[in-house]
């Protein structure tokens, strides 16, 4: 599976970030160099933004504009269990993806990841959650 389809789109990365949701992720997006993976020795290119690019870096993301490329389990830590008694439902079928609060909102999206962020920015811009608890609740599983 392309790595593309495992992470949050671009666009919903910038903005999570832009929300304040912690930037703790396996993957990341760089604006100069595309998607990148933290290793022990720098960070791995994954889908390269250049050709030419090296397969692994020993610069610095964080010296250039990066965004967390959240995975589907990163994001599902993120986003709550419930919500004012409605349990989170999610589909993942061949032919649809989405994420359901019922009676609340249900977001739709190309991959399960992008459903998932789409609920989780939808949750954040209308305060049914803080972006303090999002990160309470990532920050506890990076420990």
């Amino acid at each position: 599976m392309k790595i593309e389809n495992q992470v949050c789109p671009f666009e919903h990365a910038k903005r999570l970030k832009k929300l304040g949701v912690m930037q703790e992720s396996l993957h990341y997006y760089s604006e100069k160099f595309g998607i990148v993976t933290k290793t022990r020795s720098g960070f791995a290119i994954v889908e390269s933004m250049q050709p030419g690019t090296p397969d692994l870096l020993k610069e610095d993301i964080t010296l250039n504009e990066y965004y967390a490329a959240f995975t589907v389990a990163e994001l599902g830590i993120a986003l709550p269990y419930s919500i004012n008694s409605a349990a989170m439902i999610i589909e993942n079928g061949n032919d649809i993806k989405y994420v359901s609060y019922p009676r609340i909102k249900t977001t739709f999206g190309t991959t399960e990841a992008q459903a998932r962020a789409n609920m989780l920015i939808w949750l954040l811009d209308n305060k049914y959650i803080t972006a303090d608890e999002v990160n309470r609740r990532v920050g506890e599983q990076v420990k």
